[in-house]
């Protein structure tokens, strides 16, 4: 295996756990449990003798009436964790919906990069120019809102699934058409992985590579008209800004 492979199995390695040591504590607790029956039972563990406590029927029954209380505890604290961290990641998303300057930024990058046919695909040239027609301000923006996302997302403080199946599209396609900007660098052809030499925002590299999926990505669009007026458009979405029509969210 190459170091190339090595390093793309790191990045696309799974977001951390909500309650890692809560879920440790549950399996060595049950552990240790299973190990105590088998040598109460045997005499030996692991062809060690063990000494035995011979316990009684009602000391049987109190030994599991103990670790059940303490094995239904730590479930709790999980399902618990667990819809916290679930509640959080929709107040983000609400959140986002209800921000009139993350809306405007958000619109004026869907104009300029998302079209029905495919993405429009930001261009060294561009960059250079520090051209208008760019939108790099607004590119810039949710780029680092989709970061802070991403940050979220990789150690456990945003529910990975709600997320996909909420940004997928905005995320892998935003970062494969901006990829002049993240990367230094052109991307690749629309459809194939992008390579990335460098990077300034490393957690939304991270997640581009977990959520990559080709039979998802749009297509490049080599070019389209962007549109006459953002201002005007912009002035005419601003009165329903909702979480229904959020191009971005």
């Amino acid at each position: 295996m190459s170091w190339h492979s090595i390093r793309r199995l790191c990045r696309r390695r799974r977001p951390r756990s909500p309650s890692p040591l809560l879920q440790a504590l549950l399996c060595l607790l049950l552990l240790a449990l299973a190990c105590f029956v088998h040598s109460e039972a045997d005499g030996s563990l692991l062809g060690i003798e063990t000494p035995q406590f011979r316990l009684e029927k009602g000391q049987w029954i109190l030994l599991f009436g103990v670790v059940a209380a303490i094995v239904g505890w730590i479930i709790s604290s999980m399902v618990a964790i667990r819809n916290g961290i679930r509640q959080h990641t929709i107040n983000i998303l609400l959140q986002s919906r209800l921000s009139q300057t993350y809306m405007e930024q958000a619109m004026i990058v869907h104009m300029r990069y998302f079209h029905r046919h495919g993405m429009r695909y930001l261009t060294e040239e561009e960059i250079e120019t520090d051209s208008p027609d760019a939108r790099l301000p607004s590119l810039r923006y949710v780029l680092s809102y989709l970061e802070f996302i991403a940050v979220g997302i990789r150690y456990g403080d945003l529910d990975e699934k709600l997320m996909r199946r909420t940004l997928r599209d905005v995320v892998c396609s935003l970062y494969e058409a901006s990829g002049a900007l993240i990367a230094g660098g052109p991307r690749t052809a629309a459809g194939r992985r992008a390579q990335v030499t460098f990077s300034s925002l490393e957690n939304l590299s991270w997640l581009y590579e977990l959520w990559y999926d080709k039979r998802l990505q749009r297509p490049r669009v080599v070019s389209f008209p962007p549109p006459a007026d953002t201002a005007a458009s912009l002035q005419a979405q601003r009165a329903p800004v909702t979480g229904s029509t959020a191009p971005l969210t």
